[in-house]
């Protein structure tokens, strides 16, 4: 198991942002959190991270669990003056020259664009350099925040490739519906009524006559 959570609500002032939410992720799913704006996606992101309490129920980590968070704001954390291979570097010291231009390749930084200071990388740019160094470090959990924010197809590709080279358990928050049909083996909806989870792709998810009828129900 990678995390449990059991019965979890959570409510600002007269607010139920999340109520009596239960599921547990086992190691090695691709999980994607969909749902409309302001249904909760990103308060059970922080919920699971720790960096909010429950107001009632428990999240509980799995054993040898090291994970890495990629939030919308994720690139603030770049050193503006620093090119896009001296970023790399910083991530790993160990690597010389041509080991770091060949990884961030895999990311579209051909040329001389390693040598691009991230101040003038655009938005896209800087998010996929993030994802870069985040995809170097010895994690088994992946906890993503929209993570195809502000990247063209091609690096959405980059990415999706990266990410099925991942062997661990990967959580993602999305409204973006070609990034969940290429990665997810398993839905979870937070609807204004509750939770709808799904082992499927998002295209099954999508399809199965029975789901349409009970999110149906959930968003009437």
């Amino acid at each position: 198991m990678s995390i449990e959570v059991n019965n979890i609500s959570k409510v600002y002032g007269d607010q139920h942002a999340l109520s009596k939410v239960s599921f547990s992720i086992a190691k090695g799913e691709v999980v994607g959190f969909l749902g409309p704006n302001g249904a909760g996606k990103s308060t059970l992101v922080k919920l699971l991270l720790g960096d909010e309490e429950p107001t009632t129920g428990r999240v509980q980590w799995g054993s040898n669990i090291r994970h890495a968070y990629f939030s919308q704001h994720a690139a603030e954390s770049l050193d503006l003056k620093a090119s896009a291979l001296e970023a790399l570097g910083l991530a790993m010291p160990d690597w010389n020259e041509t080991q770091c231009r060949g990884w961030l390749a895999r990311f579209l930084f051909m040329g001389d664009d390693v040598f691009k200071k991230v101040e003038m990388l655009s938005g896209g740019e800087k998010n996929k350099l993030v994802l870069a160094c985040m995809l170097l470090n010895p994690v088994n959990l992946l906890i993503l925040d929209e993570p195809t924010n502000h990247l063209d197809l091609e690096s959405i590709q980059a990415f999706n490739n990266s990410l099925k080279n991942f062997k661990g358990t990967v959580i993602f928050t999305t409204h973006d519906h070609e990034f969940a049909r290429t990665v997810a083996n398993r839905i979870i909806e937070i609807t204004p009524k509750g939770v709808i989870d799904r082992y499927s792709t998002f295209d099954e998810y999508l399809e199965d006559p029975k789901i349409k009828e009970l999110r149906n129900q959930m968003y009437s």
